[in-house]
Formats: C-alpha cells, sequence, structure tokens
C-alpha cells in the first residue's frame, strides 16, 4: 500500500470519528516550526494575492461540497443566506490577512486571530454536536486546509503562479503551521515536512474525494455555493455562481469541465467531449472566459500581476471602510464587518 493511500485510509476511518484538538488554552507552536521558511510562504502569498483569493475561493466552494461540514455550516445558520454568508467569509479573508501579514509570536494579530477561529471552532463543533448534526472532525479539518492550499500549489499553472520549490515547500510549511495551530494532530496533517510528500496527498484527496462530491450537484451544495458567492459579491461584483462553480470544477478536473484544448488529455477526446461550458448563460460564459484569460494569459505576467493584485487591495480597503455595495444590500450594520473588535 502507497504512503498516500495509507493516509486517505486513516483519514477517512480514523478521522471521521476524531475531534479536533483544543488549542484554546495552550497555543504553542509546534517542535518543527520554521520561522524562516514560513515568512517565505507568506512572502509568496503577498506577491500572488489575486491567484492566491481565487484559488482559496475556489477552495471554500470544494469544501461546500463535503456532507459532514456542510451539515455543521447549515446547523450553525451562518452561511445560509446572503448577508450571514458575507459576514462569515469577509472575516474569513481578514483572518487569512493576518495569518499572512503579521510574525506568528504570541500577542501578534495573527496569534489573536488564530486563538479566536479555534474558539469559533469549538463553539461551532459544540453546537452542531447538540443539534444531534455531527462535530467538526480531524478529517473535516483536513478536507478544509485543502481547500486553503490544495490548489493554489496542485493547479498554480491554472491560476496563472509561477512555482519554484521554495514557494512550493514554504507554502507547504506554512499551511502545515497553520492547520497544527487549528487543532490538526500530525498524523492527519497534509501537509507534511515537504512538498515531495504532501503532493501525492493532495492529488488522492482531490480525485478520491473532491471529484465524486463535486459531480453529484447536491443542492445543498448549490444552494450554499450559491449563498458564498452572492455574499461575496459585495466585495468583488464580477462573482457569479455558474462560472465560478465552473472554473471551480475545472481545476477538479472533473470530466466535462474542460475549456482549453490542452485541459483533455489528447485532441480525439476533445472533438468528442460535450463542452458544458455553452449550457451557461452568455454572462457567466463571458465571466468564465475573462476568469481564464486573466489567470493563463494576463497574470502570469508581472504588469498583470501587479494591476489584478492591487484589485484585491482596493477590495479589501473599500469593505473595511466603504463597504458600499454591502450597505445598499444589508444594510449599515450588516455591511461592516471586523474581527478584532464589534462589528458596527
Amino acid at each position: 500500500m502507497s504512503d498516500e493511500r495509507a493516509f486517505l485510509d486513516y483519514l477517512l476511518i480514523n478521522g471521521k470519528n476524531e475531534s479536533i484538538s483544543s488549542r484554546k488554552e495552550d497555543l504553542q507552536l509546534p517542535v518543527w516550526y520554521n520561522e524562516k521558511l514560513f515568512k517565505k510562504g507568506q512572502e509568496y502569498y503577498k506577491r500572488n494575492l489575486f491567484a492566491m483569493f481565487m484559488g482559496m475561493l475556489c477552495g471554500l466552494i470544494m469544501v461546500l461540497a463535503v456532507p459532514s461540514i456542510r451539515r455543521v455550516l447549515i446547523c450553525t445558520n451562518k452561511s445560509s443566506t446572503p448577508r450571514t454568508a458575507y459576514r462569515r467569509y469577509i472575516k474569513t479573508i481578514f483572518h487569512i490577512l493576518e495569518w499572512h501579514e503579521n510574525d506568528l509570536k504570541a500577542n501578534s494579530r495573527a496569534w489573536k486571530s488564530i486563538c479566536m477561529v479555534n474558539k469559533v471552532h469549538g463553539a461551532a463543533s459544540r453546537l452542531s454536536q447538540s443539534s444531534k448534526c455531527g462535530m467538526i472532525t480531524q478529517k473535516d479539518m483536513v478536507l478544509t486546509q485543502f481547500g486553503f492550499m490544495g490548489l493554489i500549489t496542485l493547479k498554480s499553472k491554472l491560476l496563472g503562479i509561477s512555482t519554484n520549490d521554495e514557494f512550493l515547500q514554504s507554502t507547504v510549511h506554512f499551511w502545515r503551521v497553520i492547520g497544527f495551530l487549528m487543532g490538526i494532530e500530525d498524523q492527519y496533517n497534509i501537509c507534511t515536512d515537504s512538498w515531495e510528500t504532501t503532493k501525492p496527498r493532495l492529488e488522492i484527496v482531490l480525485h478520491e474525494i473532491y471529484k465524486p462530491f463535486l459531480t453529484t450537484n447536491d443542492s445543498e451544495f448549490l444552494a450554499l455555493t450559491d449563498a458564498l458567492i452572492d455574499g461575496l459579491w459585495s466585495f468583488n461584483p464580477f462573482l457569479t455562481s455558474g462560472a465560478f462553480l465552473y472554473f471551480t470544477k475545472r481545476l477538479a478536473e472533473c470530466d466535462g469541465y474542460e475549456y482549453l484544448k490542452s485541459d483533455y488529455p489528447c485532441p480525439e477526446v476533445a472533438e468528442k467531449s460535450d463542452k458544458l461550458y455553452k449550457t451557461l448563460s452568455w454572462y457567466n460564459r463571458f465571466v468564465l472566459c475573462f476568469l481564464i484569460i486573466i489567470h493563463q494569459y494576463l497574470y502570469i505576467h508581472t504588469i498583470g500581476r501587479l494591476y489584478y493584485n492591487s484589485q484585491i487591495v482596493l477590495s479589501r480597503f473599500l469593505i473595511y471602510y466603504f463597504p458600499f455595495l454591502a450597505y445598499h444590500r444589508f444594510g449599515w450594520k450588516g455591511s461592516y464587518v471586523r474581527i478584532f473588535k464589534k462589528d458596527h
């Protein structure tokens, strides 16, 4: 049995019954923490901000396809409508930015953010258990961990990210550390001490867990995805459910969700394959086409990368200080989101 197969079996058999470890009282860095490598991961995130955001957004869509995670989300009722999804996922964006922009040490903003997320996870798990919806398990946390780093490493080329060994090693280490601090035990952590041993784990999880879930088109999954995209529209009005769901399935290598000829294993398959993107509305087809052009042809150039990175910086500034799109949809109190102090 291969190492990645043994990992997947252990995750699915044991991980589904083991809860996340509590880090609230004694949060400490793991003994294998490498500060230099962690900071390199932070630098690569900032350098590829737009592509990272899009990769993680698609990863979040994938996470919503997992039934056990969906049950907890639906039970906590924090992301089932555009308004609640907006507040939940804007907070998620703010937390991720804190982890990538600050030192990871006691009392830093990144440290406080991690402690807050752990507290929220613990409360959500207890509420879900009391409602007989199941707890947040090691398996669920690992699949969520994949959502944040799986696509940006495995599918970096399709996202327009130029990779090298340092990028891959530092990104894996960054998310290995974050995963540990979030309560993932080392034996379950999808990120190992190297890219070479992490990559097979990511690939087997993508092909044997996420691809089957994504192809079911479960009604709850589609409803949560619509709420996610509709909520984050106020952050980026370019978002549409049809285009981003297709783009996500393309990244996950789902059959029928190819777009370019290079997506197919051979020209013969491309000729015979159904072009499912033709079933999308004209606007979703436009957004999908534009997404692919940006990531595979524009973002790979320095000017394109700087321009689209600046769009995320601008969106972040506006959503924090002047969330005018959200204001007209969710009202004054509903539009302002904060993680370190009470919302307006």
